[in-house]
């Protein structure tokens, strides 16, 4: 789109030669028409920018496209099926999100006698246990040095993502020893 105005300096605005006022009215009834201010325009045109650069990046689609053909329709279309087959397994219990991902650091805090410890495992995997036992069934964390990987559901009781959860969680049970 050519612009029908020009900033002459920082507080004036001029319309260019090639731009009639009566051209600049329709555009700007077509504007107001929108009902948008004009920070949401230019967001919406930023988002608009956003979406066609991502979308040059596609591989090309082996089809004539109609005259008319909007590719971030179709981009639109496929991240809406996507997004719904994600509530759909969401609705079914299918989905599960974890505390932490493989190669992130966990705390454990252990104890040894009379010695408390925290210890600081590498997460290597995620497995899930299933049956009647309370203590082998849920979700579990595998972590290099750590026979028995710390249940999921017991983050913040056995094992922390951070050295001062880890250290506060450790006071805590020593508080309660005395």
């Amino acid at each position: 789109m050519d612009r029908m105005t020009e900033w002459t300096n920082e507080r004036t605005l001029t319309w260019t030669k090639r731009a009639d006022m009566g051209s600049i009215l329709v555009r700007l009834a077509a504007y107001e028409e929108t009902g948008l201010t004009p920070a949401e325009a230019a967001k919406l045109a930023k988002e608009r920018r956003e979406l066609d650069a991502a979308i040059s990046r596609l591989p090309v689609v082996d089809r004539l496209p109609k005259e008319d053909y909007d590719p971030a329709e179709d981009a639109i279309w496929e991240a809406h099926l996507e997004l719904a087959k994600y509530r759909e397994a969401e609705r079914e219990g299918r989905i599960v999100v974890l505390p932490c991902k493989v190669g992130d650091i966990a705390y454990t805090y252990r104890e040894y006698g009379n010695q408390k410890a925290i210890e600081e495992h590498e997460i290597t995997g995620f497995d899930f246990r299933g049956g009647d036992s309370k203590y082998y069934s849920g979700w579990s964390v595998h972590a290099k040095g750590c026979n028995v990987g710390p249940r999921i559901r017991d983050l913040g009781k056995t094992w922390a993502l951070t050295r001062k959860e880890a250290e506060a969680a450790l006071t805590e049970r020593m508080e309660k020893d005395v």
